[in-house]
């Protein structure tokens, strides 16, 4: 038996540890799996419609006993538990253990949230049919005539491998049909029949009865025309009177009777003409029924019929007295013995002599041995279904280097009988070749003879034929290698897309075959092959028989954990590329040994990571699925795995609860009493930002249609996740309010007029502290969960506690019609819209409500009234011109979370991402103290490509890579030489403030935009990485909003206004820190301190420049480090490292000074008496630039001394020097930009 390599995390089990658990899994199954792990690579035959509500409900009646045996402990009626009692049996520190991970933002495919609406949900396209009625026509020996001849004399013929000849006339006919018989059960049990041997007319009309009971099923006309008169019109011959005569009878007739979805065979001369008979037959069939009404037309369209023909129109089939008499119709139906007899007469004619060969031969060799249990040791027994499998691989192989996708799926991959039979038409084609005959099919498929993996179906026959070893050998083990590597080697080499349709079909067989040895090897390079990109994926959904490998994934037989790891992969990566592969599993599927392994402590976390993954892809159309999951059990394992789970299994089993209960509620009963909603409460505050996400998203399915104060109490938890620096998880957090409004419209209905004016804020942490209704320190609070449930727990003991969050909701809703992602901004507006529409419906008095809306308690109160129109459906969109319409505001709540998180544990194979690293932040050079006699600018790149002026310019730290912004809103980055890399326009505000952050080798340009947000855009891409609010005020959109970075450092910290000072973390994408300082004016730039990281300087209009110290905890006023100023309005400053950690700073009079970290001293270094317009300084040389109204720019020294003065660059100018190197640019009003080297001569030359 083969082990179980387990993996796991440190917990050592053997081989036999694992058989014993999967021993276990499958005892406790009630029943049997009936998917085998060799299962046939053709066992396709798909109930074609998954599992329904109605399909299941008499399983999941008798699988969810279980269940509501589990539930029946907790069957009483829950009552209140204090939030203090509740938060006693949770793990209070699990958000805080939780670990950061490196930066990661959501990919450009993530940024339009909306366009996952319709994507990965199942809506069961596919359509599986089914042939159910075969009619077999052939000739009775006794009415037709065998011509003699010496040749002929010498063997007999036969038909249907039954000798014609020497079988009793009466006996003939019911081995002839008992042969087709049985062969066509081989591929479909369940076929029913109709036996025609030499029929007259009357015979024909049980046709017409058989297609009037199955009115949309396919039905299979098989004619053999050995015996009946040939034809080559494309009619056949029924028997007319005695004596026995033939007469024509026309195809048009047959197709009357049979309509379609039909099928036809022709095992006849000249059978070519059928095709053309039959396109002509249905064509005029359809042109009658149009001339009337064609609403009454019967049947399906009258283009779905199939036809196999033996020969081309003017084409005999061969006269060989050794080949059978129905040569098309024995290859269809016993390709095997076939395909041996026709190598054997092709190169061993002579080695057999016997006259009664083939039939003696093959049904010794290939059928009686068969059914022997090896009596005789010696003797060799026929290894069929080696073979079966071999052909079924190579045609497959074959067929998919020809045919197109569609095609290929509409005749190998709907019906298992028709796959067959199609498939043995390919190898007919192939047999047929060597007597130059041509068979012709519709629809009309490619001469595939000449493919070279014919060549070892040819060695196979070959190995068995001449082999004399009693011991059968391997007929297929070196040419499944010789795959596998073949595969390998094009993916190493990066040849990946020259990899050809039939390589790939032969690797997605060789996991079903008996050797075992080359499972995990082939699974593990499908699985490479389909996650390596989206249009790998689509081939490999060509080629694969899904429902054979998701039976091999439920399976309870042990296989190797890389084997299965792969396995988990690639249905995965199936299941994103198309969720309605969930319906070709089979209905039988037993699903429990696959979740029965979610919280099994003996596998490593990646493996459930992907088996949590599966089910959530499952969860929705599987009802008996959500039963077993739907336990209080159930709930008790996830609280206790919640914890301690690493962010990527997190994840998974929050998924997991989203999709169970994304139409429905979670019963109380199933978490209440045990905190499971508190448990993932406290994780609001977790240090990845996509468990956040998650976390909010599971939440909203505890929300009850009846508990307003339950709903009130998630929503108040999950309040902190309004400022999050994701998208993704704000966008969940708005979807809580949406469903809260929802929920409890009546009550904002009832209240919204009686809300409160609360003072404007403009903090985060006030905001925060007015709606708890204490003061709280951010981010302190997160730090302390115990503390923030109970001042949550204080909030809903007011008597107005639900009144207090319907204020909330109000405001949080039009907080995020300011947010600057589109699409929360989007469903923002609609839901503000839908309320406002709501209030107005009934209103009386809606004109004395105020109109304008402010934090934190600002209310959608200008409205009042009562309406019964659904919230989920808007009435007035963001355009008043479509205000008739009615949009969905969310049609499918977890589409975008759940289509991102499949796409990150596709691409990341279950592991957790990297977890933060400390990277040393990049300081500049501090060389001393450097004096500088004379300077000069030598031109080293320019370029007008921007076509207006900048507003702002911003290096790479490390080299010369420039970022600009222009009046316009759009960003331009450009290479070293200032050649054109790419651009973005992010939003339609203006650029208050732009930086480059170098971070793990990458850069991401930081921009600032006057509405109070900050974006991260990495070149190249086409939307930003993230963005989000960093400042409370969004009424005013006007006011500059700035940040300051620093190389390698994953902070930024902002400023805007007279608010304070928030530090960001880019990494966990979260606010980390806050400092008060309201009562300076407005902000006009912030930055690092040049020699740390800790101290941020923030400077004011008004001449102030504040530092603050920010390892000290926010709202103290001890952080304040330092302070000084220019009485006077600040033009700009920055750092120098030239002798210490400076300051220099410029008013608009002209008044430089230069300030002192170390000994905090202030000093005048130099007086223009005159206007400055622009100022900066280089961080390492001690240069300082100023440009002054109808004056070229100057560079002077920090003493004064003027070191070279500009010849073209105008006054208006804009400049920046690069912080580390001797470089400084120019952008011009006419947009001409001009980068120079600063060269450093003590001559002046």
């Amino acid at each position: 038996m083969t082990e179980y390599d387990y993996d796991y995390s440190g917990s050592g089990e053997t081989s036999e540890d694992l058989e014993r658990m999967t021993e276990m899994e499958a005892q406790r199954a009630n029943q049997p799996n009936n998917i085998p792990t060799n299962a046939n690579f053709d066992d396709y035959e798909y109930s074609g419609s998954g599992e329904t509500s109605e399909d299941l409900e008499k399983i999941a009646e008798i699988e969810g006993k279980r269940t509501n045996l589990s539930n029946q402990v907790a069957s009483k009626q829950s009552y209140r538990i204090s939030i203090d009692q509740l938060i006693k049996s949770i793990d209070v520190e699990a958000a805080s253990r939780s670990q950061t991970p490196m930066i990661s933002f959501l990919k450009d495919e993530d940024y339009i949230l909306e366009n996952f609406s319709q994507q990965n949900i199942s809506q069961n396209s596919f359509v599986s049919e089914s042939t159910e009625i075969a009619i077999i026509d052939f000739a009775h020996p006794l009415h037709y005539s065998i011509t003699q001849s010496e040749y002929s004399n010498s063997c007999s013929e036969y038909l249907a491998w039954t000798d014609i000849q020497n079988t009793p006339t009466n006996e003939f006919p019911i081995n002839a049909h008992n042969s087709y018989k049985y062969a066509y059960q081989e591929q479909r049990r369940q076929l029913r029949f109709l036996h025609l041997v030499s029929p007259t007319i009357e015979k024909f009309h049980a046709i017409a009865q058989h297609r009037k009971e199955l009115p949309n099923e396919r039905i299979l006309f098989h004619y053999i025309g050995y015996g009946f008169p040939t034809s080559k019109d494309g009619n056949i011959f029924v028997r007319d009177g005695r004596p026995p005569q033939f007469t024509v009878y026309p195809m048009k007739k047959i197709l009357k009777l049979m309509k379609t979805p039909s099928m036809f065979i022709f095992d006849v001369d000249y059978s070519g003409n059928f095709i053309n008979s039959i396109r002509e037959g249905y064509a005029a069939i359809a042109k009658k029924r149009n001339q009337g009404n064609a609403s009454q037309i019967e049947g399906s369209a009258y283009d779905n019929w199939l036809c196999l023909c033996a020969t081309d129109t003017d084409e005999k089939l061969p006269s060989d007295p050794h080949l059978p008499r129905d040569f098309l119709s024995s290859c269809l139906l016993s390709p095997i013995d076939m395909s041996i007899l026709c190598y054997i007469l092709q190169y061993y004619r002579t080695s057999f002599p016997s006259p009664d060969f083939p039939l003696t031969y093959l049904k010794h060799t290939l059928h009686e041995k068969e059914q022997k249990d090896n009596e005789q040791k010696d003797e060799k027994k026929f290894p069929t279904k080696i073979f079966s499998k071999l052909l079924t691989t190579i045609v497959d192989s074959i067929v998919s280097d020809f045919l197109s996708p569609a095609e290929y799926s509409r005749l190998f991959r709907k019906d298992k009988l028709v796959a067959s039979l199609f498939r043995n038409f390919v190898l007919a084609q192939y047999l047929l070749i060597q007597y130059n005959i041509h068979p012709t099919s519709n629809p009309a498929l490619p001469n595939m003879s000449h493919h070279p993996m014919w060549v070892q179906w040819n060695s196979a026959i070959d190995l068995w034929l001449t082999s004399s070893l009693s011991t059968v050998p391997s007929y297929d083990s070196y040419f499944y290698a010789r795959t596998i590597n073949s595969f390998k080697n094009m993916m190493k080499n990066g040849q990946a897309k020259m990899i050809r349709n039939s390589l790939l079909t032969t690797l997605c067989q060789i996991p079903f075959t008996d050797n075992t040895n080359y499972h995990p090897t082939a699974m593990a390079a499908l699985a490479d092959y389909a996650l390596a990109s989206h249009e790998n994926r689509a081939k490999v959904a060509n080629s694969v028989i899904f429902s054979n490998f998701f039976g091999k994934l439920v399976d309870t037989i042990p296989m190797k954990m890389k084997e299965f790891e792969s396995l988990c992969c690639l249905v995965l990566s199936l299941f994103q590329l198309d969720m309605n592969f969930v319906y070709q599993i089979k209905r039988e599927t037993n699903l429990r040994s696959l979740h029965n392994r979610l919280f099994d402590t003996r596998l490593n976390v990646k493996t459930k990571t992907l088996i949590a993954a599966i089910l959530s892809c499952l969860v929705s159309t599987f009802k008996n699925l959500r039963n077993e999951l739907s336990s209080v059990d159930y709930f008790l394992k996830l609280k206790n795995e919640i914890p301690q789970s690493s962010s990527g299994y997190l994840m998974s089993l929050l998924i997991l609860i989203k999709k169970m209960y994304e139409t429905q509620s979670i019963d109380t009963k199933l978490f209440y009493e045990s905190a499971v909603h508190i448990q993932l409460a406290n994780l609001v505050f977790h240090n990845n930002s996509f468990c956040r996400a998650a976390v909010l998203s599971a939440l909203s399915c505890f929300m009850q249609a009846n508990d307003p104060l339950l709903n009130s109490e998630l929503l108040l938890f999950t309040l902190p996740a309004f400022l999050d620096v994701c998208y993704l998880v704000r966008y969940q957090f708005l979807i809580i309010l949406v469903r809260f409004l929802s929920t409890h419209k009546k009550s904002f209905l009832e209240n919204f007029q009686k809300t409160q004016k609360i003072s404007t804020r403009f903090s985060f942490t006030e905001i925060i502290s007015q709606w708890l209704c204490q003061n709280v320190k951010w981010p302190d609070i997160e730090f302390d969960f115990p503390r923030y449930a109970s001042i949550v727990s204080s909030v809903l003991k007011k008597d107005d506690a639900v009144h207090h969050v319907c204020n909330l909701v109000t405001y949080l809703i039009d907080f995020f019609t300011h947010d600057p992602h589109p699409s929360v901004r989007t469903s923002a507006v609609k839901a503000k819209n839908i309320f406002t529409r709501l209030t107005q419906h009934d209103s009386s008095s809606s004109s004395s409500a105020p109109a304008t809306i402010s934090p934190p308690f600002g209310s959608l109160s200008s409205i009042e009234g009562a309406t019964t129109l659904p919230i989920e459906e808007s009435s007035e969109s963001v355009d008043e011109s479509s205000s008739n319409s009615k949009t969905p505001l969310f049609a499918n709540d977890s589409a975008a979370i759940f289509s991102i998180f499949l796409e990150r544990v596709i691409r990341t194979r279950g592991q957790d991402p990297p977890k933060r690293q400390e990277i040393p932040t990049t300081k500049p050079q501090n060389y001393g103290t450097v004096n500088v006699p004379t300077a000069r600018l030598v031109l080293r790149a320019s370029t007008n490509q921007v076509k207006q002026g900048a507003t702002h310019i911003a290096f790479h730290p490390l080299h010369l890579a420039t970022a600009f912004s222009t009046p316009s809103r759009e960003i331009y980055y450009f290479d070293e030489d200032l050649n054109h890399y790419s651009h973005v326009k992010l939003n339609d505000f203006e650029i208050s403030d732009l930086n480059v952050l170098e971070f793990n080798h990458t850069a991401h340009i930081i921009s600032c935009t006057s509405n109070g947000c900050v974006q991260i855009w990495e070149p190249g891409h086409k939307y930003a990485s993230a963005t989000w609010r960093s400042d409370a005020n969004f009424i005013c959109d006007n006011i500059p909003q700035y940040a300051a970075v620093a190389p390698n450092h994953p902070k930024i910290s902002t400023v805007r206004g007279n608010g304070g000072i928030a530090l960001w973390d880019i990494e966990s994408q979260k606010l980390i820190g806050e400092w008060n300082l309201m009562d300076q004016n407005v902000a006009s730039k912030i930055m690092y301190l040049p020699g740390s990281t800790d101290v941020v300087l923030a400077g004011y209009v008004s001449g102030n420049i504040i530092g603050v110290d920010l390892r000290v905890a926010s709202g103290l006023k001890s952080a304040r480090i330092m302070s000084f100023s220019l009485a006077d309005k600040l033009v700009n400053f920055g750092g120098n490292r030239n002798g210490g950690d400076l300051i220099y700073a410029t008013s608009q009079s002209g008044r430089c000074v230069c300030w002192n970290a170390a000994s905090k001293q202030l000093n005048n270094c130099v007086s223009h008496n005159t206007e400055v317009l622009n100022f900066d300084v280089h961080e390492v040389l001690p240069l300082l630039a100023f440009s002054r109204p109808k004056e070229n720019v100057v560079i002077t020294s920090p003493t004064g001394q003027v070191l070279y003065t500009t010849k073209s660059i105008v006054s208006d100018s804009i400049f920046k020097f690069h912080p580390i190197l001797p470089v400084l640019t120019f952008s011009q009003a006419n947009g001409e930009i001009s980068s120079y080297n600063v060269v450093l001569s003590p001559d002046g030359k």
